[in-house]
Order: C-alpha cells, then sequence, then structure tokens
C-alpha cells in the first residue's frame, strides 16, 4: 500500500477545514483533486513528515537546520510518490535536504562571469540577446534542494495559494525596458513557481506581456506536473491556449515523476495545442546512470 492509500484509507471520513494546519490533517478523495488544497497543507516540519513514514536521524537534523534559514515544503501529492523504506529514493532525494546542503564551497559566493542587466528590483534579467527571465514571485510549491531558490530566506507565507508578485510599479519597469529593447522576442518566466498564481492573476500576468508586440514567444518554466499535477485545470488549460505561443518547460528529473496524474494533466495540455518540453537536471544518485536517463 502506498503512502497515499494509507493516508485516505485512515482518514476516509475525515474533510479538511479550511485552515487547519498540517499537523491535524485529514485527507479525502475529494479534496485530492484539489490543487488549492494541496498548497494550503504543505508540509514543513519533521512531525508533519513523520505523520506517514519514519524519517533518518540525517533527515531530521537537516529538515530541524532548515528551519528559518532556508526553503523547504513538500505537497501532500509529491509526499505521496515518496517510498517510505528507500533512503535513496529519486523522489524523497530531491526534496528532502540532508546535512551536506549546508556546506559553503567558494563557488557560492561567485559571481556571474557574464553581462547581465535586470531591472524591477532583479524581477527582469536579460542576459541573452533575444530573451530575458522575467521572475513573478520568489514561491514553490516543493523546493528541489539542488535549486538555488530552496537557498532564499522564506518570507512569511501563509494562508492558501496567493503569493506576492510584482508591484505596479514593477510592472512599469519591466513594461517600458520590453518596449525599449525590441530585440528581445521571447519571455522566460520563472519564480519560484509560475503556475501557483491564481487563474486572474495570470491572465493579467500575460496580458501585459503580450502587450509587448515585439515579444513573440512565451516560455513557461515549471515543475507543477511533477509537484503538483491538479493545478493543471481546464481553466488553466483555456489560459494557455490563449495566449499562444507558449511553451511549458516540464523539468523532468526522474521517470518515477511521470504518474497517471502526470500524464493525464500533460494530455489535457497537447490537446489543447499547448506544446510541452522538457530539460533534465543530471543529479548524483538520482538520474546519472544510463538505465535511469534512459528510462525518463
Amino acid at each position: 500500500m502506498n503512502i497515499r492509500d494509507n493516508i485516505i484509507i485512515k482518514n476516509s471520513s475525515n474533510l479538511l477545514e479550511p485552515q487547519q494546519r498540517v499537523s491535524n490533517l485529514r485527507f479525502s478523495r475529494d479534496n485530492w483533486s484539489d490543487w488549492q488544497w494541496h498548497v494550503r497543507n504543505r508540509l514543513t516540519t519533521v512531525q508533519d513528515i513523520e505523520e506517514f513514514f519514519p524519517l533518518t536521524v540525517e533527515e531530521k537534523r537537516a529538515i530541524q537546520l532548515v528551519q528559518g534559514r532556508l526553503n523547504f515544503s513538500l505537497t501532500p501529492y509529491w509526499l505521496s510518490l515518496m517510498n517510505a523504506g528507500d533512503f535513496f529514493c529519486p523522489i524523497r532525494r530531491q526534496a528532502i535536504p540532508l546535512g551536506e546542503e549546508f556546506r559553503a564551497v567558494p563557488l557560492d559566493q561567485g559571481e556571474f562571469p557574464i553581462n547581465i542587466q535586470s531591472v524591477a528590483r532583479g524581477k527582469l534579467v536579460h542576459k541573452n540577446p533575444d530573451r530575458a527571465v522575467l521572475s513573478v514571485h520568489s514561491q514553490c510549491i516543493v523546493y528541489c534542494r539542488f535549486c538555488p531558490k530552496s537557498k532564499v530566506l522564506p518570507s512569511a507565507l501563509e494562508g492558501g495559494a496567493q503569493f506576492p508578485t510584482l508591484s505596479e510599479g514593477d510592472w512599469d519597469e519591466v513594461l517600458d525596458y520590453l518596449q525599449n529593447h525590441p530585440q528581445i522576442q521571447e519571455i522566460i518566466l520563472s519564480g519560484g513557481e509560475p503556475l501557483l498564481l491564481n487563474d486572474e492573476m495570470l491572465r493579467l500576468i500575460f496580458k501585459r506581456i503580450k502587450s509587448v508586440t515585439s515579444v513573440r514567444t512565451l516560455r513557461i518554466e515549471t515543475r507543477i506536473l511533477s509537484f503538483l499535477p491538479q493545478r493543471v485545470t481546464p481553466a488553466l488549460v483555456e489560459i494557455l491556449k490563449s495566449v499562444q505561443p507558449a511553451y511549458l518547460v516540464l523539468n523532468v528529473n526522474h521517470a518515477r515523476e511521470m504518474t497517471a496524474d502526470f500524464c493525464a494533466a500533460a494530455k489535457l495540455l497537447t490537446e489543447a495545442g499547448v506544446p510541452l518540453v522538457s530539460q533534465t537536471v543530471l543529479l548524483r544518485d538520482i538520474n546519472d546512470k544510463q538505465h535511469t536517463l534512459k528510462d525518463l
């Protein structure tokens, strides 16, 4: 029996109160399909996770060290994909920290050896002639331990799927820069996780970007199909369909991420004409074997 089934069977008669904390978490088959429920009930502590399976001493120490220093959270969905008895589970190792994460190396303090222009407090970064990266907010739903975003101090973020995004002043700077640099033909939406924003906010972001006539293409960097495929709703698919050309870059690192829920979300997107591409981070002891990459 996997973790998800164990959680659901144990708590099948209980429904979640809207702001209930994870320590009192109640799962049901109905709320499992609600993406905002997963956001409200992120797991962030040793106690949260050990309701479902035991952690090693090293993992416990690392999670405790993370508190208030680095970003760490899991969705119930991502937790459900972990092998509770396997320390080297590729799902587990991508998201649960270890002590070596806190060892500083000289390159941690290094600077990029290329010329980068940025505006709007660094939210828009222009480092390639024809494209720029726009970070719409700083929050992720699961923090990959290999990603620099896990090293950014966590913000005081509570209360569901409402994430701070660019201010009106930021948008003025971003749009002014794009208008004055018509060589920028592609905007890469990054974050944080762009698709954690609600539908209304995404529509506004896409509308503002598309108002710049020299921008031809959107590229949306996301791990939402891996971490929270429930977010791919028919409404979201229609929004993405309406702003084509817009590519989703899925960032898949292991074949075990491609569950039935992942594939159902991918099918919704591709049938609507939303192109999917992917990139993979080569990770030691997770996907650095030939057969693992072949499976992926």
